[in-house]
């Protein structure tokens, strides 16, 4: 072992005044300011810091600082790391071989390569003068103000693709919400307009080069997305009790709640997806979560091995959800405890550049986010549902590309009234409201014979629903009805997206689910 370091493994629960102390300190000076006051505890913000360290010094590239005045940011030099590279576990625990590292980038002036600043913005979010420097945990930011902007200097030259001109990355302001805080990338200010969703984006093909079934999923998932992450990837949200929200489907990593007995931390959906990321494109997957020593604590393989998701899915609201596990020492995984403050973690500030780095550049990420927005129809449309003396499915009553795509953001936003074992109470109550409406030949025929009348009745009694939900949701559900209403009026976010921008059809049968590629489902 290190002497320096007391010649011993120092783990989380340690403490000593001087040995741990010495061990903050040198994080601290390398950079790693997210480990905090050097107070001598072994405690959650050291852990972080040590696996931080070991993510980096794993990399092929670190950082000097060069002397002079000014931010450390604007002094940053890319350093060769070969010879000294890391390769053990990203465990958090501080053995022997990552004292040495510590020790040899203290001795020779390294430094973390990526460094998160706070600086204020003009009205087009271009970065100006410095608030604050070296931003890790995400209660160090400036919040609660539009006037404050993140920006990240990375001179490893992983994701040169995403610098701005003058070579920062844009994150976004930090806001409050309730008692929450964290970052929102609302576009145009903090998203790269390239990292719009557009069909090649999304599907991996051009527009021209797609089917009918690929056109109407993609016009439905594009309309949905425009509500959920303002139709772009790189549209991150870790300001409220979701940990981190992201995608067309506003996947939230867990979920806060508040309940008798305490507050609680319960899986989330971006999770399934992350875990089916893993399974499905795993050479992606080691890149993003792997180098940073983490893992879903579920498989998307179900006890026979086969890729369904069996294991995540919940079959009362349709939904694939998991949680998060660290890289231990003897390179196990354990589940990161289900506790608010351990979740902090993935919002802390290097985390938010990974996420949008990830989402602005990863094909294989954004491949598994289109395999499981479709994924998420396939299931909701497939839940039955009672109509008079006859036995359907959702997606057999519902049928058109308007009445799909109302669904799905109501299937987001409120998933227990959409699917609850089968059609949920708003969908039932939707198609009571739209039976006692007047159409020719009547609601008693046979749902294969329903025509366009029915279809759109169809669609203003899911209108007429959503009005029961006092919050504004139904606001958003216009904004479905309307979508792509800035192609001929404002365009505030700067959509630049020219393909299948029409009306979304209220014809009966318009909508067709493109399942091709996807996973065999769980039921």
């Amino acid at each position: 072992m290190v002497d320096y370091y007391g010649n011993r493994t120092w783990r989380r629960g340690d403490d000593d005044n001087l040995y741990v102390k010495r061990l903050q300190r040198d994080l601290a000076a390398a950079g790693f300011a997210i480990v905090g006051r050097a107070d001598g505890d072994y405690g959650r913000r050291t852990f972080w810091a040590v696996r931080e360290f070991q993510s980096y010094a794993a990399g092929e590239v670190v950082a000097t600082v060069d002397s002079g005045p000014g931010p450390v940011s604007e002094r940053l030099s890319a350093q060769d790391n070969t010879g000294q590279i890391y390769g053990g576990p990203i465990s958090g625990v501080a053995d022997e071989a990552t004292q040495e590292r510590l020790r040899h980038w203290v001795e020779n002036d390294w430094h973390c390569p990526v460094v998160v600043d706070a600086c204020r913005i003009d009205g087009q979010g271009r970065r100006g003068a410095l608030v604050r420097e070296n931003v890790w945990y995400y209660t160090s930011a400036i919040p609660g103000t539009r006037t404050v902007g993140h920006f990240a200097k990375d001179v490893t030259g992983r994701y040169a693709d995403i610098e701005d001109a003058d070579g920062w990355v844009r994150l976004g302001p930090h806001i409050k919400w309730s008692r929450y805080r964290g970052v929102q990338s609302l576009p145009p200010k903090f998203t790269q307009p390239d990292a719009e969703i557009f069909p090649k984006s999304l599907t991996g093909d051009d527009w021209a080069d797609l089917n009918d079934a690929q056109r109407s999923s993609f016009r439905v998932i594009r309309a949905v997305s425009e509500v959920e992450c303002i139709g772009f990837f790189d549209c991150l949200n870790t300001y409220d009790n979701a940990f981190v929200s992201i995608g067309p489907c506003h996947w939230t990593l867990g979920i806060i709640s508040n309940s008798s007995s305490g507050v609680q931390v319960s899986k989330g959906e971006l999770c399934g997806t992350l875990a089916y990321f893993e399974e499905t494109q795993s050479d992606a997957a080691a890149k993003f979560l792997g180098a940073s020593g983490v893992t879903t604590s579920g498989p998307w393989l179900d006890a026979d091995g086969e890729p369904t998701g069996k294991l995540l899915y919940n079959r009362r609201s349709a939904k694939y959800a998991s949680w998060l596990a660290f890289e231990q020492e003897d390179e196990s995984f354990e589940t990161v405890p289900f506790v608010e403050a351990e979740g902090d973690y993935f919002k802390t500030w290097h985390w938010i550049y990974r996420w949008v780095a990830e989402l602005r550049t990863s094909t294989g990420l954004r491949q598994a986010i289109w395999d499981m927005a479709r994924v998420r129809l396939r299931d909701l449309l497939v839940q039955p549902i009672t109509v008079g003396a006859e036995t359907s499915t959702i997606g057999q009553v519902f049928t058109s590309e308007l009445a799909t795509a109302l669904l799905m953001r109501w299937h987001v936003r409120y998933p227990a009234y959409v699917v609850s074992g089968g059609a949920g109470i708003d969908v039932r109550r939707a198609l009571e409201i739209a039976r006692g409406t007047s159409v020719p030949g009547g609601w008693n025929q046979p749902v294969a014979n329903w025509g366009d009348r029915h279809e759109r009745a169809l669609v203003r009694a899911l209108r007429r629903r959503a009005e029961v939900r006092s919050d504004g949701f139904q606001t958003t559900l216009d904004q479905v009805l309307r979508w792509p209403a800035w192609a001929s009026g404002p365009n505030p976010r700067r959509f630049q997206l020219a393909d299948g921008l029409t009306k979304l059809s209220d014809k009966r049968g318009s909508f067709e689910l493109h399942g091709a590629g996807l996973p065999p489902p769980p039921y």
